[in-house]
């Protein structure tokens, strides 16, 4: 685990191109357990909850190789999905060739094709290097009264489960680019990936600034088995 100074999307899109086929083995045969038992259940609660998002258009930010915007596809009228990894895009074409369901190898900022009632973003924005200009353009994205559902890391607890949050370098306030290897609850590896903490305010802040009011947060597990929360799920709308 290292800090670093800076890093760019080219170099983000590389290190997922790396990982991108394990990534889908781990989620389709289930292995990431964070995955199929606290983000995507409760992403899907948050969608259920939109009136009547059967008739909507719904947009996958970072969809990876797209075994979530498929599963959110059954939920909605149309769904797009954008990663900055081209394997990924190439996993998630070969994978799901439904007539609404579409993939495009884009970052956030640069996509502008269409108007969406819905974005989701699972376990991206603390991925993301250029957090301002990424909310601005999921802003813009949005239609008004749309939703932006993400899910991150908690900022807080993040380090605390990751064993850092005593280190030196260490500082909630601070916006920090960390290199580690990857890693889900079940496996190792010796893939590199990008990890930017941010504080909560950070988040909330940019929020703001681009025309979202959150309506939830939610804290993620919060069940008596988990002493502290990994993951944060933020439902806003767009005024």
């Amino acid at each position: 685990m290292k800090v670093l100074q800076q890093k760019f999307n080219k170099d983000v899109a590389n290190e997922w191109d790396k990982i991108a086929l394990l990534r889908q083995k781990q989620i389709e045969s289930k292995k990431d357990t964070s995955f199929h038992q606290i983000l995507l259940p409760n992403i899907s609660k948050q969608i259920e909850l939109i009136e009547n998002a059967s008739q909507k258009k719904l947009i996958d930010l970072g969809c990876g190789s797209g075994y979530l915007t498929n599963y959110l596809s059954l939920s909605v009228k149309e769904t797009v999905g954008i990663d900055l990894s081209k394997k990924n895009i190439e996993l998630a074409k070969n994978k799901y060739t439904k007539n609404d369901l579409n993939f495009y190898n884009c970052s956030i900022e640069d996509f502008s094709k269409g108007k969406y009632e819905i974005a989701v973003a699972n376990m991206v924005l603390m991925d993301v290097v250029n957090i301002n200009e990424c909310i601005k353009a999921i802003s813009n994205l949005l239609t008004k009264g749309g939703n932006f559902i993400f899910s991150i890391t908690h900022p807080y607890f993040w380090p605390k489960y990751w064993k850092y949050e005593n280190e030196s370098w260490y500082n909630y306030s601070q916006e920090l680019i960390i290199e580690s290897e990857f890693k889900i609850t079940n496996q190792t590896t010796s893939y590199k990936t990008t990890h930017i903490h941010r504080p909560l305010s950070m988040y909330t802040k940019l929020l703001k600034r681009f025309n979202f009011e959150i309506d939830s947060i939610l804290e993620i597990p919060n069940d008596e088995k988990s002493n502290y929360p990994r993951f944060l799920i933020i439902n806003c709308k767009k005024k």
